[in-house]
């Protein structure tokens, strides 16, 4: 279960293990139609793409084509460069919804190294408070902003929703310094 897969680039990889099943969810409608028109030559059961507000319930996007079957258990779960845009307490209800122990989560999220503020070129990433703003020049048109997440965060919430930390990861140098990978695991 790919969440806030974007433009499918973690697909790319994870189809060479050959999952069961994939799936795919965006907010962004455009996304998930370039994801199906790369990655799913023919619409199957096996690899699907399709539009949801993950800071909601999954199938109430107002251009949904998919239904999300929450009688369907994931053993992985990726938010890659995502979850500070919906960690809230639906989501991670749903989540649970759709996990049973042993299954495994990764993400990642800005850390506290942006206190000291990053520029690469025309594009930059610091910490202002509670929020992270940022600004990628291939990507953006102007200055984003998202809540921070800090580690107290992330350890309250784990623990209220029965999940704990098995790895934790962080460059020492670099743009990836900025950001803290975990790999999580439902209890």
């Amino acid at each position: 279960l790919d969440l806030g897969c974007g433009t499918g680039k973690s697909f790319r990889t994870i189809r060479k293990y050959e999952p069961n099943k994939y799936l795919g969810i965006d907010l962004d409608v455009n996304n998930c139609i370039k994801c199906i028109q790369k990655y799913c030559y023919n619409i199957n059961n096996k690899n699907y793409f399709f539009p949801a507000n993950l800071k909601e319930d999954w199938n109430s996007h107002e251009n949904n084509w998919y239904n999300f079957d929450f009688s369907i258990i994931y053993d992985y779960i990726i938010c890659n460069f995502s979850i500070m845009h919906f960690f809230v307490d639906i989501f991670w209800d749903q989540v649970n919804k759709v996990s049973r122990k042993g299954t495994k989560m990764m993400f990642n999220v800005v850390n506290k190294n942006a206190l000291k503020k990053m520029n690469i070129g025309n594009s930059y990433l610091y910490l202002d408070d509670q929020n992270v703003k940022y600004y990628f020049e291939h990507v953006h048109t102007k200055e984003m902003e998202e809540k921070f997440i800090s580690t107290d965060i992330i350890d309250r919430t784990l623990k209220l929703y029965d999940w704990k930390i098995i790895n934790e990861y962080q460059e020492k140098s670099g743009f990836e310094s900025y950001y803290t990978w975990y790999i999580i695991e439902k209890n």
